[in-house]
């Protein structure tokens, strides 16, 4: 806290303290937040199973649940949607994945 108060006593305005120094701090939980949250919306199932009239409006994993017939699996089709519903998360991972190793050394360096 010492170190806001010095930027506000010398003139920063509220904006600038915040993205100069608190910014920089919390970077590593806002981004743990925005793929938690992507991952949840991104494999919600239940809500778009009861939402959804259409079978064009439907999400991919609704999508998927129709590769269970009654009797049967169509297993290749099932495990290559899994893969092609995995991507997306992947790929946000990549990017933000500087922002996760921030978050685990910020602790553990004095």
């Amino acid at each position: 806290m010492p170190r806001l108060q010095s930027w506000e006593v010398q003139g920063s305005s509220s904006l600038t303290t915040f993205r100069k120094i608190a910014l920089p701090l919390v970077g590593p939980g806002i981004a743990t937040v925005v793929v938690l949250v992507f991952m949840w919306s991104w494999n919600e199932f239940l809500t778009a199973l009861i939402f959804t009239t259409s079978q064009s409006l439907r999400t991919l994993p609704v999508g998927l649940s129709d590769f269970v017939a009654n009797y049967t699996i169509d297993w290749n089709l099932l495990c290559a949607g899994g893969i092609y519903s995995s991507l997306p998360v992947m790929i946000l991972f990549v990017f933000l994945q500087k922002y996760f190793v921030e978050a685990m050394t910020s602790g553990a360096v004095k």
